[in-house]
Order: C-alpha cells, then sequence, then structure tokens
C-alpha cells in the first residue's frame, strides 16, 4: 500500500512539472501581446522605431531561445554581450523545459496504466492540488522578490536589461506583467481541472481489466 501511495505522489508530481514547462513552451513563443501592447501604446512615435523593426527584433530573441537561430542578440541594432549571454542561458532553460515536458508526459503515460486497477485519478487530484499550489507561490515570489516585482509589476525592464538600453525602450509597459499573468492563469485553471477530472472519474471509476 506504501508503494502505490508513493508512486502515485511521484506519478503526480511528474504531471505537475510537465504542466509548468509545458506552459513555458506555450508562452515563449507567443508574440501577439508584444505586438499589440507595442501597437496600442503607440510606441512607434516615442522611440522612432516603427512597429514592424521592432516586433522583428523581438521575434529574433524569440527565435533565439527557441533554438531556430543563431545567437546575435537583437536583430538590426548592436546589443551587449550580456544580453546574448542573457539569451544563451534562456535557451538553456527552454531545451531543458522541451526534455522535461516530453519525457514527463511519457512517464505520466505510463504511470497512469501501471495504476489502471489502483485509483488512478488520485493523481489527478494531487497533482491539481500542487499545481494551484505552485502557482500561488509564483504569484507571491514576484510580490515579495523585489528584482522580480520591479521587472514585472512596474516594467522597471532596466533592472534585468540596463546594458541594452534600445531594448529596454522597445518593451511595451506591462509586457512582462501580461506575460506572467497569463502564465500564471494558465496554470491555475489547468490545476483546477484536474481536481474537476478527479471529481468525474472517482465517481464513474470502474477498473479496467485488459
Amino acid at each position: 500500500m506504501k508503494k502505490i501511495i508513493g508512486f502515485k505522489i511521484f506519478v503526480g508530481i511528474i504531471i505537475t512539472f510537465s504542466v509548468l514547462t509545458a506552459t513555458i513552451l506555450f508562452l515563449v513563443p507567443r508574440e501577439e501581446i508584444y505586438e499589440h501592447l507595442y501597437r496600442e501604446q503607440n510606441l512607434e512615435v516615442q522611440t522612432g522605431i516603427s512597429s514592424f523593426e521592432a516586433e522583428l527584433n523581438y521575434d529574433g530573441i524569440v527565435q533565439q531561445i527557441t533554438g531556430n537561430q543563431e545567437l546575435t542578440g537583437l536583430s538590426t541594432y548592436p546589443s551587449s554581450d550580456d544580453l546574448q549571454n542573457k539569451i544563451l542561458r534562456l535557451r538553456h532553460i527552454y531545451q531543458s523545459c522541451k526534455w522535461i515536458c516530453g519525457l514527463g508526459i511519457l512517464l505520466a503515460v505510463a504511470g497512469l496504466i501501471v495504476l489502471r486497477n489502483q485509483k488512478w485519478y488520485e493523481c489527478l487530484n494531487l497533482s491539481g492540488c500542487i499545481t494551484v499550489g505552485t502557482g500561488i507561490v509564483l504569484l507571491l515570489v514576484s510580490l515579495m522578490v523585489k528584482p522580480i516585482r520591479l521587472f514585472v509589476w512596474q516594467s522597471q525592464y532596466d533592472e534585468y536589461l540596463g546594458f541594452d538600453p534600445l531594448l529596454v525602450s522597445i518593451l511595451p509597459e506591462k509586457w512582462a506583467l501580461y506575460m506572467v499573468g497569463l502564465g500564471l492563469l494558465l496554470i491555475l485553471i489547468i490545476g483546477m481541472l484536474f481536481m474537476l477530472l478527479h471529481l468525474g472519474s472517482r465517481k464513474s471509476y470502474k477498473p479496467h481489466k485488459f
């Protein structure tokens, strides 16, 4: 019995890691938020950089992070070595998330198959609770840790990108807040969906025999 409980906890944690990394993989390539904010805030007039050129630079950074383009920093302007080092670290994180998400999904599916006759739905409840709790913790961290609070909530991008003032100038106000907010919202929704699936599965549960 203890082994089954321990295995369910393991599968629940694996599912949570898969959700968190999948959220990162989904958010990073999303350029729609940046494009919308840049045009809505009319930054083209303030910076003298056209929407097309700003979006080209932003897209270049995204492509470098996702591994679809070699590291060059900004696409149409010179950038610091500091920015290229940050992009390289973000690329490593992104690639790690790919592996964690892919392996996590495989392990989670295999684990649920193994537990098919052991009330497998309890893993969803555990994962849902951990996922929601993680989302709340991340929200508190963004509010309490000063560098993160300044970057996310107050749009003080120079705290992290001070060596590249041009990049700071073309980042719209509240861009980081929208990105982080969307990520946390997705995490909380998925966590609650898991808990709802647990309730539905518990009521209709019948051990599979195959």
